[in-house]
């Protein structure tokens, strides 16, 4: 059965994509400065400023779970963190450093005040107003982190209906509900790469539903 961790990741990669090498993104180059040393880009969310002497490229995906495993998820103790907090602060690490992911976790362990906490630095940054070089939207840092940040909380709330707390990771207990929704609700449908909104009258025994105020989240069994 899919760990935690592995679920977490699919989420983050929905987030970080596949491969790219742009010249003005200081995080594809092995010395972190435009310009200097190799562009050797980003995989995965695997950066050549953080892993210089990596192949990025021909980095496989086996081998970027392994790397986000070893130097993120382990060193905050995602296994032992309440689930939807372990997400949240996982993304954390990857997006803004384990340092500053394991700083939050001293200063709260609800999510929703940790996310806060997440959105108040990214807005403290000189970069949150730089547009994304290469961005085909032309979208800034800011928009881009803001956007991310948003969706993360759906997945966290989703989360904590899922995984309740002190319940082992390999053996979720969603909350049961009917089978059926009406026209008027939306649906959020996981199918593995995170949860996408759909609109249709659907009956089905092989899922899960999970109401939550306006919205209903299902799940397949």
């Amino acid at each position: 059965m899919t760990s935690r961790f592995e679920e977490a990741h699919k989420i983050v990669l929905g987030f970080e994509g596949g491969y790219q090498n742009l010249y003005n993104d200081r995080g594809n180059w092995t010395s972190g400065k435009v310009g200097v040393g190799i562009n050797k880009g980003t995989k995965y969310g695997i950066t050549a400023m953080t892993y210089p002497t990596l192949d990025i490229k021909n980095l496989t995906l086996q081998e970027a779970r392994a790397i986000y495993k070893r130097d993120y998820w382990d060193k905050m103790n995602g296994d032992k963190l309440e689930p939807a907090l372990a997400l949240v602060a996982f993304d954390t690490a990857i997006n803004s450093g384990v340092g500053k992911a394991i700083e939050l976790l001293y200063k709260t362990d609800d999510v929703d005040t940790y996310l806060n906490l997440r959105l108040a630095y990214l807005r403290s940054l000189r970069l949150y107003r730089v547009a994304i070089p290469g961005n085909r939207k032309g979208k800034t840092y800011g928009q881009v982190w803001e956007e991310r940040v948003a969706l993360l909380r759906e997945q966290a709330a989703q989360w904590k209906i899922i995984y309740p707390k002190n319940t082992s990771p390999a053996s979720p207990q969603p909350q049961e509900a009917p089978s059926k929704t009406t026209s008027g609700v939306s649906v959020q449908l996981d199918l593995g790469q995170g949860f996408q909104a759909i609109t249709e009258r659907f009956e089905d025994d092989r899922i899960v539903v999970n109401p939550q105020g306006n919205k209903v989240y299902i799940r397949l069994k």
